[in-house]
């Protein structure tokens, strides 16, 4: 198809639209760039790269990787069974990431695990239901069914290395528990940097480390913070909440600023119910009576849900306190007066507040967890007066610690102060994705003794004194809170391909505890938590489900909100939009090849990220597809390519976060290897004080140049 377009036609992307010579090009065939010639001839050093960790789920060099301890876990079956060769058994296991935990089936054949899925006995983990609670269960997001490509990675790090002396140099875990003992005493000058995790395992020894060193500090961060969520609860109920919504019983949805069927934690429940809302009505053979559910979304950038919504409003991050305090005075939430709008912010607020008062208790204002604490507490209070609270929306405890970005700052300040003389990071990758404003680099390099956990020797582990190896989630014990705050269990389906261990099995080591396994950390940290599963046969069925029955956090019973948000001041003529990457998650995935390919839902690139502009925009700065503008940020700068978004609000720039690393591996970049970096890092530009958004200062110019960007809109 090479003629011109015009708007009475289907089209793909802008380019499209107006005939550009790449987008014909690439209608010429129905596979862009694919060479059979190519991939022929290719060498085979580059072939098993890209191929090495596909070829081990496979089986091709991890042959017989029956590693398990059999003996201790449980297969989710009808009964135990003797394993026979070919047929497959099914494990429930946990993945955790950023606090929250998936409750996952893993299928594993001759003691492989080879797919993952859902888990059919978590509530949170349906794909769709019907009015009667059947339907199709055990569904998963992709980057958890692409962790297993992460375990059989060949680059994944397995022993301990020294980097003390002049060049790295493979050492063990005894000469690193030699240093770490003569160096720490009471816990003087010892600081903790963790990942967050709703472990009740890892709680448990938090406290004893803590008793073991008590002049120790400890520090919770995550790149995705839920700061704002907590500060929320703080804001509206001086208690760390979390707001459930049970979006099955849903007629009007109206979301802030809240991806809930892209991005959300909870993003499986919540497509699961809206979709029933759909389905009842579109479907006469699933009918049950009910009207179609209706879903309205105001949002700074171009989501899934805003893909679907029925009533989308594009706005920029600083006018979402408006947005808000307009709904909120159009239902009479006491304390709130309209303030001035446009007229499309009017009309969509008018409309969304007349359905909801229709709908009654039967409506649900959401609201985004990156949002402003301000902001998410007058969602909350909106809910309390139209009266959804306890039917559409509940309230329960948020696990973990808050106040993630003024700890880390504390430790960033005792670090420079020279307080710090041994530094313990747990997981997580600060030295790529801290705040750019900290200085975190420079900070931990005059910390005298620096001790990293990681699965990969990343950016962090090589700048550290010790790199340690850390157990895939599929190869330990663990522990974890979903969303609704259920306790789901993590049980190996293999031993460590490597000499690894979890964190929790670190800090036990480091303590000299005589039981150091993970599977005795976690039976005794889960009986003293939930003491009905202490006992043998209670501890086997919570195994084989995968998750310990009734141990939700209850609903809270709270009194209404009063604190009213002012509206933001925004002066500058841009404003950014940070947001997780469907397929790097925060950076952490950047080396997994299944979900580098997958298309981002949106835009469908793949392969890389750019900066995402409206279209009026671009044309103000005369930049096209893949062409070069620069973003300054005060001191703060970052060059990237363009990407010309439908629906992107008018003088608002998304950033993906996760892309540009210099040391994920030969597919996500390694500048010691040679490998390319992947996409462009957009953490050069994230301050401490602008986590998810910035309104002001914010400087854009068409830096010149031009960067390739292959997306699937491209291909026919």
């Amino acid at each position: 198809m090479s003629e011109r377009l015009n708007a009475n036609n289907y089209f793909r992307s802008f380019e499209q639209l107006k005939g550009a010579d790449v987008a014909t090009a690439h209608n010429d065939g129905e596979f862009f760039g694919y060479d059979p010639k190519e991939i022929a001839s290719m060498p085979r050093r580059r072939f098993m790269k890209l191929m090495g960790a596909t070829m081990a789920v496979a089986g091709v060099g991890l042959t017989g990787c029956r590693r398990w301890p059999k003996e201790h876990i449980v297969p989710s079956t009808a009964g135990l069974r003797d394993q026979l060769p070919g047929v497959p058994e099914f494990y429930a296991t946990a993945f955790e990431k950023n606090g929250v935990a998936d409750s996952l089936l893993i299928t594993s054949y001759d003691g492989r695990p080879i797919k993952i899925e859902g888990n059919p006995l978590h509530p949170m983990f349906t794909s769709w239901r019907n009015a009667d609670g059947s339907g199709k269960l055990g569904a998963s997001d992709p980057q958890s069914q692409a962790s297993i490509l992460e375990m059989y990675d060949p680059t994944r790090s397995r022993d301990v290395v020294d980097n003390t002396g002049a060049n790295p140099k493979a050492s063990t875990w005894d000469a690193f528990l030699t240093v770490f003992k003569a160096s720490t005493g009471d816990g003087a000058g010892l600081a903790v940097l963790s990942e967050a995790t709703s472990s009740v395992t890892h709680a448990a020894v938090r406290d004893r480390f803590q008793k073991k060193f008590p002049r120790a500090t400890w520090t919770e961060y995550e790149p995705l913070t839920s700061d704002p969520e907590s500060g929320a609860g703080q804001l509206a109920f001086n208690k760390r909440v979390r707001a459930m919504y049970e979006l099955s019983k849903a007629k009007t949805i109206v979301s802030l600023d809240g991806d809930l069927l892209g991005m959300h934690p909870n993003k499986i429940r919540h497509a699961s119910d809206w979709a029933a809302g759909r389905r009842s009505a579109d479907n006469p053979y699933l009918n049950d009576g009910r009207s179609m559910n209706r879903l309205y979304i105001a949002e700074s950038a171009m989501t899934v849900t805003g893909s679907v919504a029925d009533h989308r409003l594009p706005i920029k991050p600083s006018q979402l306190a408006s947005v808000a305090i307009g709904l909120a005075a159009a239902l009479g939430v006491a304390g709130a007066n309209a303030p001035e709008l446009t007229s499309a912010q009017r009309a969509w607020v008018d409309a969304a507040a007349a359905d909801l008062k229709t709908s009654g208790n039967a409506g649900v204002v959401a609201v985004g967890v990156h949002a402003p604490p301000q902001v998410q507490a007058l969602a909350y209070a909106i809910n309390f007066t139209i009266g959804s609270v306890g039917n559409t929306v509940s309230f329960h405890e948020l696990p973990g610690s808050q106040g993630q970005i003024d700890s880390l700052r504390a430790l960033c300040d005792r670090m420079a102060n020279g307080q710090v003389q041994t530094l313990l990071v747990l997981g997580g990758n600060p030295i790529y994705n801290a705040p750019a404003d900290l200085d975190f680099k420079t900070k931990y390099l005059g910390v005298r003794t620096r001790i990293h956990l990681s699965p990969y020797q990343d950016e962090t582990s090589r700048l550290s004194s010790w790199h340690l190896p850390r157990s895939h989630y599929l190869e330990c014990w663990g522990d974890a809170r979903s969303w609704d705050g259920t306790i789901v269990l993590q049980q190996p389906l293999v031993l460590p391909l490597g000499d690894s261990k979890s964190p929790v099995e670190l800090l036990s080591t480091l303590m000299g505890e005589a039981a150091t396994d993970g599977q005795t950390l976690v039976r005794r940290a889960v009986a003293v938590a939930v003491p009905a599963v202490a006992g043998e046969p209670a501890w086997r069925i919570a195994l084989h489900d995968g998750l310990i029955a009734n141990s939700a956090y209850p609903p809270m019973r709270l009194a209404a909100p009063t604190a009213i948000p002012q509206p933001t001041q925004a002066t500058g003529k841009f404003e950014l939009r940070f947001m997780e990457s469907s397929q790097t998650f925060d950076g952490r995935y950047a080396n997994n090849g299944w979900l580098i390919e997958c298309p981002d839902p949106i835009t469908k690139i793949v392969w890389d990220n750019a900066a995402l502009i409206n279209k009026n925009d671009a044309d103000e700065m005369g930049v096209e597809l893949g062409d070069l503008i620069e973003i300054k940020l005060g001191a703060l700068a970052l060059t990237l390519p363009v990407y010309i978004q439908w629906g992107q609000p008018k003088g608002v720039i998304g950033l993906s976060l996760g892309f540009g690393r210099t040391a994920a591996g030969p597919i996500g970049g390694d500048s010691v290897a040679g490998a390319e970096s992947v996409g462009f890092d957009t953490y050069k530009v994230r301050r401490s004080d602008a986590m998810f958004a910035v309104t002001n200062g914010v400087e854009v110019r068409n830096a010149g140049g031009h960067h390739e960007l292959v997306t699937t809109q491209d291909y026919q």
